[in-house]
């Protein structure tokens, strides 16, 4: 953001400060919070990927960010098993049933990802800022 000086009269200071500072809130906004939120969810996915559990490697690359979206001010990117691993997402997160009667182990990577994201994001939005 580029830094203006601008003389005003003091009849006008307290407009002109109003003005500046919805400016700045404006730039926060559309900027710093899109990006920051954007670098946290590929950061997630990484995460998420790297502590999934590897037999071939294929699930842990499906695990992505995408699905940007405004509303309200507020920023919301999704993280997601990509096809065909999102079909296993729910097992290998919570376990389930096995062919013979027994119980699978859980692999929970996906809570792990999750565990870090808003200090993440604190600090992606203070780099933005900075």
């Amino acid at each position: 953001m580029a830094k203006r000086i601008k003389k005003v009269k003091i009849d006008n200071f307290r407009a002109e400060l109003e003005k500046a500072l919805q400016e700045f809130a404006d730039y926060v906004d559309s900027t710093v919070v899109k990006n920051a939120t954007h670098k946290t969810a590929e950061e997630t996915a990484e995460v998420i990927a790297k502590e999934a559990p590897k037999r071939t490697g294929q699930y842990s690359g499906t695990i992505t960010s995408g699905y940007r979206q405004q509303k309200n001010h507020i920023y919301t990117e999704t993280v997601y098993a990509d096809a065909p691993g999102y079909r296993l997402t729910h097992l290998l997160e919570k376990g389930h049933a096995s062919r013979s009667g027994g119980r699978v182990q859980a692999y929970p990577h996906w809570e792990t990802g999750e565990k870090g994201i808003p200090e993440r994001l604190i600090t992606h939005i203070k780099e933005e800022l900075e």
